[in-house]
């Protein structure tokens, strides 16, 4: 796998990963606002998404994200230049 499709698939995995969050939230902060109980203040669904670039699960924004990313990537270039450019990728899991 080249650099270039690794931060494709990399950008299509978070784009997926936000649509599912984005979901959740939607229904989640309905069931708590329309609740018997529902809270003084009403909740967002950004309180339930834990990829917002302000709340990431790691504690890091979305580009402090990006840099690390960015510098795997050129990593894996120099390590490909070193080898002569014939080193390939696979992702495993």
């Amino acid at each position: 796998m080249t650099p270039r499709q690794f931060a494709l698939l990399r950008d299509r995995r978070r784009e997926e990963m936000v649509q599912r969050e984005l979901i959740a939230a939607y229904t989640t902060t309905a069931v708590i606002n329309f609740a018997a109980n529902p809270p003084k203040e009403g909740v967002r669904p950004l309180d339930f998404m834990p990829s917002h670039p302000k709340t990431t699960a790691f504690g890091k924004s979305d580009a402090q994200l990006e840099a690390e990313s960015n510098a795997l990537i050129e990593s894996l270039r120099a390590a490909a230049n070193a080898a002569g450019g014939k080193t390939t990728w696979t992702l495993t899991s």
